[in-house]
């Protein structure tokens, strides 16, 4: 029985970008043309690409939005779509309060009212464009910091965040603390909630930081954990991650990389599926990318490849 073997080699860079931030679509010259009596299936042969995956965007994950609040002062803060980690977001929220001088006066005010066992106040806020970010107190530190001198710093010299935030990894929460009782954090801070995973309850005015709070809901700045690969042109007849038969995914790759490295990945064992091409002509190639939750992803402008691979026999 006569068969055939087609690779085909797909890059982001030279298809046509359409739809949301991961649809793309290959022309093919010429036309694909499997007989209708062949017996094809299609597989996923490589996939490769830059662990640079956005976890905050407003337009496809709505959870771009932090409301502070300091008294009666509004601070709305609002993300560009990124890939963050907490850190960043440790700083980002600095950098935004340091921009509104009524705010960052007004805390900092409080925080060198403060005032640990031997006399030791903080020198104020921690400025995030200057070393005193480097000198300022840990999550730990802040919460013990009534009953316990902090150490280690030259001339006793210390300084304090805006908002400290650590991450538990055993328990895959988010904790955050503030040195004062405020800032609050306001109603529609949907990074709080849907990245960190504090509750809505928790994302209200009344609760206060000072103390520390732990979300009661799993982070999720590992937004997307898995690359699933769809081919529609090509693939059909796998259950999607709904349960759905009828999906063009043809794998599901695990996210291995370190932030910012390049992952290539490749079949060990390939998983075929039915190929949905048989007896028609196909004169290009729709794929895209998706997490684990069949979401889009924001692969914020960088490229992806994949080699796809269809054999057929008639």
């Amino acid at each position: 029985m006569p068969s055939e073997t087609i690779s085909f080699h797909l890059s982001s860079d030279v298809a046509t970008h359409h739809g949301d931030s991961s649809r793309y679509s290959l022309p093919l010259a010429p036309d694909l043309q499997i007989p209708a009596t062949a017996e094809a299936t299609v597989y996923l042969h490589n996939l490769l690409f830059n662990n640079q995956l956005a976890n905050v965007d407003g337009d496809l994950y709505a959870n771009n939005q932090l409301n502070l609040t300091f008294g009666g002062t509004s601070v709305p803060l609002t993300l560009s779509p990124g890939a963050y980690s907490i850190a960043d977001i440790e700083r980002y929220i600095a950098q935004q309060l340091y921009a509104n001088p009524t705010a960052w006066t007004a805390y900092n005010a409080e925080v060198v009212l403060l005032e640990a066992p031997g006399a030791l106040k903080p020198q104020g806020l921690a400025n995030p464009y200057d070393g005193t970010w480097d000198l300022a107190l840990s999550y730990e530190q802040i919460q013990k910091f009534a009953t316990v001198a902090p150490v280690g710093y030259v001339g006793g010299k210390f300084y304090m965040k805006p908002f400290t935030l650590v991450a538990d990894v055993a328990l895959n929460r988010v904790a955050a603390i503030t040195a004062t009782d405020y800032p609050n954090v306001a109603a529609g801070s949907t990074l709080w909630e849907k990245l960190f995973g504090f509750s809505s309850a928790q994302s209200a005015v009344a609760q206060q930081y000072n103390n520390g709070v732990v979300a009661v809901n799993c982070a999720r700045v590992d937004k997307s954990r898995a690359i699933a690969f769809h081919c529609p042109s090509l693939a059909t007849g796998t259950y999607s991650t709904g349960g759905k038969l009828g999906g063009s995914q043809l794998a599901l790759v695990p996210i291995t990389s370190k932030l910012g490295e390049t992952q290539n990945w490749e079949a060990n064992i390939p998983i075929r599926v039915p190929c949905r091409a048989v007896g028609s002509s196909v004169g290009s190639l729709d794929f895209y990318l998706a997490n684990e939750d069949g979401l889009p992803v924001n692969l914020m402008g960088d490229r992806f490849e994949a080699v796809v691979v269809l054999e057929y026999s008639y």
